[in-house]
């Protein structure tokens, strides 16, 4: 998806674009860091876990299996000590948008924990994450947005996560479509 690191989108919703990671296993797909001010941050992944026909509907078995086996890989890091005093703040839901839409957008789930010291975490203050996971082009389409849960960030981040979102699944629907003619 995406060719080459220069197609990648260079800034969603204001956050810009830091890396990509593509997995030496095939079937992991490749990962993509956004970050912003304040120690927000987006990491979103796409990848088919080798499968030939990755359902495009939220609701078929696979794909509620996926989204599940993404919101226990959470819950796992909390049980190893990675993620400190996790609490799941919404269980997951279908998010629809607009809120009148007749198909949601994603499947997601939002919980708050705080991460444990150690190489490269530069903040241990409690955080807020968005975890949403959609197929698209046959590619799983998992986003995480996460930020601090401070007052600073308690009114713009639901938002912040919708737009971060929608930017996201936009690129990855419109890559390599050619311009339509008027």
């Amino acid at each position: 998806m995406f060719g080459d690191r220069d197609s990648v989108p260079r800034r969603l919703a204001g956050l810009i674009f830091l890396d990509a990671v593509i997995y030496p296993d095939a079937r992991f797909g490749v990962g993509f860091r956004y970050a912003g001010p304040g120690h927000l941050k987006a990491d979103t992944y796409l990848y088919d876990l080798g499968v030939p026909d990755v359902p495009d509907r939220l609701d078929a078995p696979q794909v509620l299996e996926w989204f599940s086996a993404a919101r226990n890989e959470v819950t796992t890091l909390a049980r190893q000590g990675k993620y400190l005093d996790l609490e799941i703040r919404d269980d997951a839901t279908a998010l629809y948008i607009p809120e009148d839409a007749t198909t949601p957008l994603c499947l997601c789930t939002r919980f708050s924990y705080r991460q444990a010291a150690g190489s490269g975490i530069d903040f241990n203050g409690k955080r807020v994450s968005h975890l949403a996971l959609r197929t698209d082009r046959g590619y799983i389409n998992k986003i995480r947005y996460t930020y601090p849960d401070t007052d600073e960030f308690r009114e713009t981040g639901q938002a912040g996560f919708i737009l971060f979102l929608s930017e996201w699944t936009s690129a990855v629907q419109d890559f390599g479509e050619a311009p339509s003619r008027s």
